[in-house]
């Protein structure tokens, strides 16, 4: 039976392990890892999270991270109207509401 609980700092080694085993990161890059879950342990990532997954031994078989994502650029969808119904469009901070 897995469980799935908040990860913490301890957690680190084990995490960057998984994702280097899964080839989502090499071993020379995966150190940042440790570095995102300590600033989220730490509370200075608003809104992110990390969890594990452990066995009945508790040996951490997966790990997931989410976050908010900010919006990258001045720009946000809208709804305009139009023949075919409401479809979403890019359009500037300054114009967000039809």
């Amino acid at each position: 039976m897995l469980t799935i609980r908040p990860a913490m700092l301890q957690d680190a080694d084990r995490i960057q392990t998984i994702a280097i085993d899964a080839q989502m990161f090499s071993e020379q890059k995966a150190p940042f890892l440790g570095n995102m879950l300590a600033q989220a342990v730490a509370g200075e990532q608003e809104g992110a999270h990390w969890l594990v997954a452990h066995d009945e031994t508790q040996r951490i078989l997966g790990a997931a991270y989410y976050a908010p994502e900010p919006f990258a650029n001045s720009t946000a969808p809208t709804i305009t109207k139009s023949s075919s119904g409401s479809r979403c469009f890019p359009r500037s901070n300054h114009d967000v509401l039809p």
